[in-house]
Parts: structure tokens; C-alpha cells; sequence
């Protein structure tokens, strides 16, 4: 992960993002 990007981008896009992959992880694991 590189966290030195998404200090300097800290926008809502990155958070989108990880948002939808915490979500796709958690689907995966339940199905």
C-alpha cells in the first residue's frame, strides 16, 4: 500500500476505493 500517496491525494476518491475493497473482501468471505 503506498501511504505516502494517499497523504498527498487525501481526497474522497482513495477513500471510495478502499471503501469498495474493504467491501469486496468482506462479500468474498462471506460467500
Amino acid at each position: 500500500m503506498a501511504t505516502s500517496q494517499v497523504e498527498t491525494v487525501g481526497s474522497g476518491a482513495d477513500k471510495l476505493k478502499l471503501a469498495a475493497a474493504v467491501l469486496l473482501l468482506l462479500a468474498g468471505l462471506v460467500a
